[in-house]
């Protein structure tokens, strides 16, 4: 028989991932009363925290003080979870910053080791399954949800959680406002992919169109009429500004590469919440979840493809809003907070009795 579940998640920092995959799930568990769920940084745990909970979560952890806690929890017999949202392991074509450390064989060392003493994989894509999957007893793969379906006042309006809106409202803005949000890793990408095709289709259609740019400064945009803002680094408050955007096209370019292919479709996920009809680089993981020309447009990593998929999106104006509205109803059917939850506490629940059936990793 199971106990009571009682779900202790911990991070080095507390990253969009952390929040988004394992802190909004559980805090929605938590709140319906079907688990006791609690999140700490690691610097701020302690002995008995660890004893207090039954199932311990290590998000991304990569730091000696990460190693260290799951030593304790697998001292106490805790059912172990490392959550993995990139491929750690191999990770390239990043900010420089981050993949110097994650290059670092020390960090590698740690990673691995950490990982032996999970009992759990838990990962949003499958195929970070399918490559690390063997190296643990038991593997968890769900979906994340789409939390910018939620505007600030009707979180707090619902205690955090929003109830159903009813139906699709769409606005429309006197100028076509084409809107990207990604970090500083996705600059370089962008300039190669998307500098031409800006340009063209500001020539072609002047004051109908505005760019909106979140995360960096394109000075080689100079002359477009590009909006500006910085990086968020708090995800509240980066959620709050998101759901305030008015963009009537979305654009996530990514290079085809192993390591983007172990990332999610979280792009999909915002600019489907914020009613913007995306266009998407033809590569995984964005091919999982887009379907061509009726939740999205999958455009290939050349200049000529995405001048044709924004001209489409510009012209059409039915059709943009069509395929707005499709990516917000697969949102709204399949990526809502209490439908993705309910999945990751019945799988959890399920893999939960056969580890204990099984026996922990010692």
């Amino acid at each position: 028989m199971i106990k009571a579940l009682r779900v202790l998640a911990f991070s080095y920092i507390k990253t969009p991932s952390a929040v988004v995959g394992v802190i909004e799930p559980f805090s929605y568990i938590n709140q319906m009363g079907a688990v006791s769920f609690s999140f700490k940084l690691s610097a701020d745990l302690t002995l008995e925290d660890i004893e207090a909970w039954n199932v311990i979560i290590c998000i991304r952890g990569a730091e000696e003080i990460d190693l260290r806690i799951m030593q304790h929890a697998k001292k106490l017999d805790r059912i172990t979870i490392y959550y993995m949202d990139d491929d750690l392991l191999n990770v390239s074509g990043i900010y420089a910053f981050n993949q110097k450390y994650y290059q670092n064989e020390k960090t590698k060392q740690m990673i691995s080791n950490i990982m032996q003493l999970s009992d759990v994989l838990w990962t949003n894509n499958k195929i970070i399954a399918q490559k690390f999957g063997s190296q643990f007893k038991h593997t968890l793969v769900t979906e994340a949800p789409a939390t910018l379906l939620y505007s600030f006042k009707e979180r707090k309006r619902n205690n955090g959680y929003c109830v159903e809106e009813e139906g699709y409202n769409s606005e429309k803005n006197s100028c076509i406002t084409i809107g990207f949000s990604g970090g500083i890793d996705h600059k370089n990408f962008f300039q190669t992919l998307l500098k031409k095709p800006y340009v063209s289709v500001y020539e072609k259609y002047q004051e109908k169109v505005k760019f909106e740019i979140v995360g960096f400064a394109p000075s080689y945009l100079n002359g477009l009429p590009v909006k500006v803002y910085p990086y968020i680094t708090d995800y509240e408050q980066y959620r709050c500004f998101m759901s305030e955007r008015k963009w009537d096209i979305a654009v996530a370019p990514l290079n085809s590469s192993q390591f983007n292919s172990c990332k999610y479709y979280n792009k999909f996920l915002e600019y489907g919440a914020i009613k913007a009809a995306g266009i998407y680089s033809d590569v995984y993981p964005f091919r999982e979840i887009v379907k061509d020309k009726e939740n999205g447009l999958l455009a290939e990593n050349n200049h000529l493809s995405w001048e044709r998929a924004l001209y489409t999106l510009i012209e059409g104006e039915e059709f943009r809003a069509e395929i707005a509205k499709n990516a917000y109803n697969t949102l709204r059917t399949d990526f809502c907070i209490d439908m993705v939850s309910e999945d990751i506490l019945t799988k959890l629940n399920k893999l939960i009795k056969e580890v204990n059936e099984i026996g922990p990793v010692s």
